[in-house]
């Protein structure tokens, strides 16, 4: 009963390595969780992370109010599902556009 328990919803867009990546940069302290500094810090100080969120020419403000959006349980802490479903969202919504241009 091995076969099925490793397409763990792979077609539902699996976690890539990128993002992983991504979050473990963020993650400074190692907790598995992105607090706000961490966030804003991160993006600030990492291009390659700024640019795989989609947040390059961000302010420190715009920064906040996108944390704020991506914990979506306002624990002011970002999970690696949290950033996931946030940045699955912004991709689904360019291809959106995309097509319908």
């Amino acid at each position: 009963n091995n076969h099925h328990h490793n397409n763990n919803h792979a077609d539902n867009h699996s976690i890539s390595q990128e993002f992983r990546w991504a979050f473990d940069k963020l993650d400074t302290n190692g907790d598995g969780f992105i607090s706000r500094r961490e966030f804003i810090q991160g993006i600030r100080s990492n291009d390659k992370v700024a640019a795989l969120v989609k947040a390059s020419e961000a302010s420190e403000r715009q920064l906040t109010e996108f944390f704020s959006l991506i914990d979506r349980n306002s624990d002011s802490h970002i999970t690696l599902d949290e950033l996931n479903v946030h940045v699955d969202a912004i991709y689904r919504e360019a291809a959106d556009n995309r097509s319908r241009s």
